[in-house]
Parts: C-alpha cells; structure tokens; sequence
C-alpha cells in the first residue's frame, strides 16, 4: 500500500506517523528466517545482514522502512543509498528497522481489519525487542499538521497520515494515506559550521545539526572562559548559527576603550546555554561561565550578515550586565594564526559608563557562580570532539524540579491508562507501551507489570537519581520479562528521545559502545523502565574524568555453599576492618544474595589504586574465616565458597544502583543499610521490593547518602 502525496489533511480520523526517507520492505518471518522484499519484490535480505536474525515466535508479515539514522535520530539518506548500492566496506553504516504496520499473524490475515487494529496487534507483539528494530512512532492526539512540524524540527523527512479505520490494500496507492514531505532545509548555517566541525574529531559522527535558532529577536551571549588564557567570547545570532570572537579584556561600557575582538569559528546554537568545564586535550580546554546573555539588534542594517561581510556592524545589546550601541569594526590585515583582527566598542551613549571594568563583574547571570566555582564544581562539561547536539554532558542534576517524585496526580494519570498511552511526568511527555505486560513474577504478592516498575521508577527518583547523575550507566533489560533471558545494553537506541542525555566515549573502538545512557531525571528513569530496564548500574566514575573512580566498591558475592548468615560474619569483619583503618563507609543487601560495601573516596585515587587498596583490605578478612572464602576467578573452582571481589574496581565494572530492583520475584531492590542493621535477626538480602522500598526510606531515610561525594582519604594498609 502506498500514500498518496499532499498537503496534511484535517478533520477527525487521522492517525500520524513518522517517516523516515527510507527504503519500504516487507518482512516475512517463518521457521527458516527473516526475509526482506522491497518494493518491487526482490530479495534484499542480504543487503542488511544486521536484519537477518530477528527472533519471534510468531509468523508474521510486516511493513517497514530501513533507514540509517545519525546519532541524534535524523535519517542519512546519503548513507543509506550506499547499503542500497551494497556497498557495505568496513565504514558502512549500520541500519535500523522501523515497523508500521503488521499484515499477518500466524496465519491470521489481519489486513482487512482498520489501522487501529492493526497498530494495535503490531505493539502487542513485543518487537522492539529484537536488535536494532523499533516500531515506527505514530499518534491519533495530534493532528498531521502539527506532527510535521515536530519532523521539522526534529529534521526529520515528513509525515504520513492514515485513516485510521482504513483497511490495507496490498500494492495500491491509496488516499487513506497521505504523505507530506519536509522541504529540505537550507544547508547555510551547517556550512557556516564546517570550521567548527573541522576542529573536532567526527570520524565517528556525522556533522552536528547545530541547535534551533530564536523564534523571536536573536540572541547573544558572553562566555568567559579560561582556556590557556583568559578572554571573552562574544557570540551573536547571525542567520541561525553564533558568529565568534575572543576578546581577551572582554566587552566593556567604557566608550573609551578599544578592546581587540580575535574572529573565531561560527558556533553552533547549542552552545549558546553552556556552562561548565571543557576536558583538558580537547579544542579550548578550560572553565566555561555564561557571563552575560540577553538579545540583541543591527542598526544601519537591515541585513546584518553583509555587514559583517563588509567589515562593518553596529548592534544594539540588551543584556543582563551589556547594554547599549556597540561596534565592531574589522582591521585590515589578518592577525597571528591568519585570524581576522577587530575592534569591539561601546558608543557613548545613555547606557555607556566611564571606566567600567568586566573583572569587576565576575559571576555567571544563569547560575550566580564565578569561573573558580564552576572549575570546583563543574554542573556539565562541553565534548568538543563530539556533535553539537550531544556534546553538553551533564555532570550533576542541575533542575531539582527534573528530579522530583511524580505527584499524586501524575500517579493518578498513570493508573488511568489503558495498557498504552501518553504520560507527562516531570513536565515530559513519554509514550509508554505494554503497561500491564508481567515484567516480574509474584511471591509475596501480585506479580510486578510494567507499569508498577514505571510507577516505582517515577517514585524513588529523588532517590536514585543522586547514584546515576552525571555518570554512564548500563542496564539490565527484559522486555519480555523475567521468564525470558535478560540482557545488557549500553548503547543508547536510535530511536531514544533526544532529550535523553549520553556521553560518547571518545576512545571507544568502532565495535564497542559509542555513547552511553547519562540518567538524570524522573522522564528518563520512567523512559528507562518503559524501555524494559529492571537493573541499573551506574559507573563508579563520574564525568568527565571517567577514569578517575568516585567510590571504592566491596562486593561479598556467595556461593551456593555459604549462606545468608555466612555473608553477614563477612561484613561484620569489614564493619570491624573499616572502623580500626578509620575509613567511613556504608552497607547495602544486593536485593538477591550478598552484601556490598560503599566506600568514597577522595579525587585523585585510580582504579588500580581502588582495586589493591580493597584487595589488601578483603584478603585480611579473608585470612579471619578461610572455610568461607576462596580467591579462585573461576565459578567451578570455588567449591561453592564466598568471593570477596574488588576486581570489580575497574573502569566500566559497575555493581547495582542503590534502589534498583533486581529481576527476583517480587522484585526486591538493592537498600542501603546501617551497620547496626547487620545484627538484625530479620535481615534478608531480599528483604525490600518495589512495594515495600519507599516505605522503609519514609522510615529511615537513606544511610548511604551522607557518604556522597565524601572526599575520604585511604590510609596505607601492610600487604
């Protein structure tokens, strides 16, 4: 079935879904495989051998749309044309399915049934499990027209409408669908980018798409940034995009002074908002604080591009600390490193004052702090080898109302749903699917579904979120539950929402996870559990300097020989090990079978510092109870005996969240603990589940918290 190509149509009875300048195949999986057609009917399941293992226990025939998409979820039609040509070297891109519509099922054929029927068959099937597969995004809340504009800005290549009681007409073009193509955008400003991008390292990345511009006057900002020197950077709006200068005395009111103004690269819109440290190595390595911002317009010109061009612009600034006639006067010549050299001045005007200095106003209008207090306490960080759109990484939670627990009222909306729909939480709004799905079976009580795990997520997050903030996490998954295996993801999806933060790893091989989820809100701990993931593991390291551990870790990890009551002689040794060293630390049962310790640490420490230290540590408790201890690495070689493991002290070796639940019945959630807590006769390691966790921190708060971010000293301990 093929659309129809027209304007968006109005009215009552429209379904919008997205579409993604791609190839349109039909899917067929039976016994034997996966087998993709194109529109002309030829074979090209050997074009997309990423495709070719898809895994259902059902037959089915589906309509979808191979793309390739950029790391911020735009199609790259350019690169998806060399699949097409099978030209697949060593750098081809990878491709993605997104489903439409499902035609069969198990022989049932479904294609006479409306769209909503279909749409509803094809979400019940559970395909966004299978790898690199997603079902196209669609919604019957919107009108088509306003969804086309969100494929504007998203950049993406239109919108196709569909009557929603409409059958499938196998090989027709029909009028119950109809597309509407985005006009492709002008390619000016991400030319104008393409110093930027040349001073980066992208071979991993296609070119950033640079960030909107202002919907109503232009904007500007002043950075005041300590690179190897300290200067100013002036950025003004210009044609959606920031055209730069460095001025080293930085913008002034004196009408009196002349201040050089170095021209620099174009810089994305993105940029405009940063605020915090660029790593140390890369391009303008430095502390970075948002001096002043506000907008601003040309004077003498209606057209302020040909006036930079000619050399020449007068603007008017209305900022927080900048007001008033500036110029900007290009000199002849070029300066060092062949730069253009201009001139920044402030007319005497009414807003011109004598004698004023920028040093004397040092602190950032968005957040009060000063450049040395962002450097100490960097709230995010600029990757500058990374895309414009991805290269903020968040180093902390920096909006508390992000971070808060759903209200009373978003619960309630929550539990309102049907088994699919929109939910805004945390003033986001998420599509969540398969809400009454089993996720977890039930012991003690009913079993756990989907939407329990969204609706604890949405709870504990100010909780849980001060463990995952501003470091890369993995996740545990089951999206079909725990009565299938689960298994680990790193990679952020292509079609994960583009306000969900992630770090890419610079140093990542090409066959290793490129970018990693960064999960610091309540909408992207309710993404994460809608996306199936019952087990969160942060990174003990924080950004941006991930090798540089924040916590030394104790994991008590058992055989099926030693007990529950065996793994508490163990930490009672560490609680009496740790207090005669002198070092602070804090308990917590796993959820399943063991203990593990927290210990935080100063800046400085490296993971094999972390690593010996609590090797020396574990190896004289070791020494106390021998019977219940063995140091093979091997499973099958511990004659069923406890391992006290640091080895997990490592980059990328991560232990379970406080708080996260662990795939058991009934969901049990790993809770820290007090050392006292280890005397208490009614400990279990499983003790705490999803309905039961808030409760207890109602009850006694969080033990482990006062430890965050402790700057704890480990004293030398003899081998």
């Amino acid at each position: 079935m093929l659309p129809t190509d027209g304007a968006p149509p109005t009215g009552a009875g429209w379904a919008a879904e997205l579409t993604w300048d791609g190839v349109r195949v039909l899917v067929t999986t039976v016994a034997g495989g996966v087998h993709l057609t194109d529109a002309d009917g030829r074979d090209v399941t050997g074009s997309y051998p990423e495709l070719a293992h898809l895994d259902t226990e059902h037959d089915l025939v589906l309509d979808g749309e191979v793309v390739v998409l950029d790391e911020r979820g735009r199609p790259r039609p350019d690169l998806l044309a060399e699949r097409v040509a099978d030209r697949r070297g060593p750098d081809a891109a990878a491709v993605s399915l997104y489903l439409a519509d499902v035609l069969c099922v198990d022989g049932d054929d479904l294609r006479d049934r409306p769209w909503d029927g279909r749409r509803a068959r094809l979400e019940e099937l559970g395909l966004e499990a299978w790898p690199r597969v997603a079902v196209a995004p669609a919604t019957t809340e919107a009108a088509p027209a306003a969804v086309l504009e969100l494929a504007r800005e998203q950049e993406l290549a239109g919108v196709v409408a569909k009557r929603r009681d409409a059958a499938y007409e196998p090989g027709r073009t029909s009028t119950a669908w109809v597309r509407t193509l985005v006009t492709p955008p002008d390619r000016l400003t991400t030319d104008r980018l393409a110093t930027y991008r040349g001073m980066r390292d992208f071979a991993a990345t296609p070119e950033p798409a640079g960030g909107a511009p202002s919907t109503t006057a232009p904007i500007f900002v002043v950075q005041r940034h300590r690179a190897r020197r300290l200067h100013y950077d002036l950025r003004l709006e210009v044609d959606g995009a920031l055209a730069s200068w460095a001025v080293p005395r930085g913008p002034t009111l004196d009408p009196a002074a002349r201040h050089m103004a170095v021209r620099t690269e174009d810089h994305p819109m993105d940029y405009a908002s940063f605020e915090g440290v660029i790593p140390r190595g890369q391009y303008g390595g430095g502390d970075v604080i948002v001096w002043d911002r506000g907008t601003w317009t040309p004077a003498r010109t209606d057209d302020p591009a040909a006036a930079l061009a000619a050399g020449e612009l007068h603007l008017d600034l209305d900022g927080e600390k900048l007001h008033g006639r500036f110029v900007l006067v290009r000199r002849r010549g070029e300066g060092s490193g062949g730069k253009e050299q201009w001139v920044l001045v402030h007319k005497r005007d009414d807003h011109a004052v004598d004698g004023w200095d920028p040093e004397d106003h040092p602190h950032s209008v968005t957040s009060g702090r000063t450049n040395d207090e962002v450097a100490a306490a960097p709230t995010a960080l600029w990757v500058s080898e990374a895309p414009a759109e991805h290269a903020e990484v968040p180093l902390a939670p920096d909006d508390p109302a992000q971070q808060a627990a759903a209200s009373a009222d978003e619960l309630a909306a929550l539990d309102a749903l049907g088994g699919r729909g929109s939910w805004t939480v945390g003033g986001r709004e998420l599509a969540l699917t398969n809400l009454d799905k089993v996720l977890v079976p039930g012991d003690a009580g009913p079993p756990v579904t989907k939407r329990d795990l969204v609706r604890y997520h949405a709870r504990i997050a100010p909780y849980l979120l001060p463990y995952l903030a501003g470091r890369p996490v993995n996740l545990h998954r089951y999206p079909d539950g725990t009565a299938r295996a689960g298994f680990w993801q790193k990679e952020v999806p292509d079609h994960a929402p583009g306000w969900l933060r992630r770090w890419r790893n610079p140093e990542a091989a090409p066959d290793e996870t490129q970018q990693y989820f960064v999960v610091d809100s309540t909408p992207a701990l309710v993404w994460l559990a809608n996306y199936g993931a019952i087990e969160l593991h942060p990174w003990t390291s924080r950004l941006p300097d991930v090798q540089q551990p924040t916590w030394a870790l104790i994991d008590i990890d058992p055989g099926p020989a030693v007990g529950f009551a065996d793994v508490l002689v163990l930490a009672r040794l560490y609680r009496t090990a740790l207090a005669h060293v002198g070092v602070e630390a804090a308990p917590k049962v796993t959820g399943q079978r063991g203990v593990q310790i927290w210990v935080p640490i100063a800046d400085g420490y490296t993971f094999d510092d972390t690593r010996a230290w609590v090797e020396k540590l574990s190896r004289a408790v070791g020494r106390t109870v021998p019977h219940l201890v063995s140091w093979e690495w091997h499973t099958d070689r511990r004659r069923g005996l406890a391992r006290l493991d640091y080895t997990q002290n490592a980059i990328n070796k991560t232990l379970v969240a406080p708080f996260s639940p662990r795939p058991s019945a009934d969901a049990p959630v790993s809770m820290p603990i007090t050392w006292d807590e280890l005397d208490d006769p009614e400990l279990t390691p499983d003790r705490w589940t999803v309905r039961t966790a808030l409760d207890r921190l109602a009850e006694v708060g969080d033990p482990l918290r006062p430890l965050l971010g402790r700057a704890q000293t480990l004293p030398s301990l003899s081998a």
